[in-house]
């Protein structure tokens, strides 16, 4: 008579176990927040050019990644350390504002040092100017002089004596670390050359995410030109001006990087970011790899229409931030663990009682 009252019990608790570990070990893309529904527009979109097929790049590194849910839709060498141009200054604007006692609204005066030459917003020493300025010049103009002076406004605000810029370096690395970008150094905040100055298409990617998620930031890359307070800023980017729904982020160009692009867009309610350094075709391959990204996304909600592999995830969106990926796989296997241990023990304590 026990037999027939525990064993039904002890099945019924076997499967409740496994449904109750089993829904925080299904496929990964599970445990990503649902998308932005898709938002109504005014003006009818842009029809999709529909790529199918993975694109053959001619960029040394590169990613494409649903910005939604953190899920990599295209990878080429994407943990690859390389030069990576003025991308960098994405870093330098989040490194700006995390750091306590900043203030776009503060003015700084430019020094000697901040005039380093190249790509420049015509700075010059001693002049008083307003950060948010610089803002705009770092990110629209890739302007070396607004980044330079950005980093030594800000890293004065850092505790510790020393040098500003060596301590607003030191916290462009610790910021990238924080945010999980496993593959990247900085060396300076506008990307010139540097052989200790490299960052990787996911790490790239990682930043431009971050960079998204702030308001100051989005309504600057968006631009393609614009005049404030009699001060004129225009965007370098040809992509924000090419691709329909582009809305950021930045570009760069070295002897050493060559073309680079970090580049993120809207299209039919869902966000897409790419990333391609040193691409000689930059210009048409950031438009094709655009393209296959949002195919894969809007083709998974076709039915029949297949995704490629599972490529992984550059971390997934709670709160703001990207929970990192690796975290993830290791909650799933200690949970995995944990529901086995409980089966094992179940098993044995029934065994008994039987």
């Amino acid at each position: 008579m026990c037999k027939l009252t525990i064993k039904p019990l002890y099945y019924l608790m076997l499967v409740l176990l496994v449904l109750g570990f089993g829904n925080s070990m299904q496929d990964v893309s599970a445990q990503t927040p649902p998308t932005t529904a898709p938002r109504p527009s005014l003006t009818p979109e842009t029809p999709l050019r529909n790529v199918y097929v993975a694109p053959t790049l001619t960029a040394r590194a590169a990613i494409a990644i649903d910005a939604d849910t953190g899920r990599i839709l295209y990878a080429k060498n994407p943990r690859q350390s390389l030069p990576m141009a003025s991308t960098t200054k994405i870093m330098t604007v989040l490194t700006l504002f995390a750091i306590p006692g900043t203030s776009l609204s503060d003015y700084t005066v430019v020094t000697k040092a901040d005039l380093v030459g190249e790509a420049n917003m015509g700075l010059v020493e001693g002049q008083r100017i307003r950060v948010l300025f610089l803002l705009y010049g770092a990110l629209m103009d890739s302007a070396n002089d607004a980044a330079t002076a950005i980093a030594h406004y800000a890293g004065s605000k850092l505790p510790g004596s020393g040098d500003s810029m060596a301590k607003f370096v030191q916290e462009m690395n610790r910021q990238a670390a924080l945010m999980g970008m496993e593959n990247s150094k900085f060396a300076n905040p506008h990307g010139l050359d540097n052989p200790s100055h490299y960052s990787s298409a996911q790490d790239l990617a990682i930043a431009g995410w971050y960079a998204m998620q702030n308001p100051a930031i989005t309504n600057i890359v968006k631009l393609s030109e614009i005049t404030v307070e009699g001060n004129y800023f225009f965007n370098i980017s040809n992509f924000i001006r090419r691709y329909p729904g582009a809305n950021g982020v930045k570009p760069g160009e070295t002897d050493e990087a060559g073309l680079c692009l970090v580049a993120s867009a809207n299209r039919f309610g869902h966000n897409v970011i790419v990333v391609e350094l040193n691409n000689p075709n930059l210009r048409t391959e950031s438009d094709l790899l655009m393209d296959y990204a949002f195919t894969q996304i809007l083709g998974s909600e076709k039915p029949g229409v297949s995704r490629q592999p599972m490529l992984g995830y550059i971390g997934l969106p709670e709160a703001g931030k990207l929970r990192p990926y690796r975290a993830l796989v290791t909650d799933l296997q200690s949970n995995f663990s944990e529901a086995a241990r409980y089966l094992l023990a179940l098993q044995g304590l029934f065994a008994k009682i039987e």
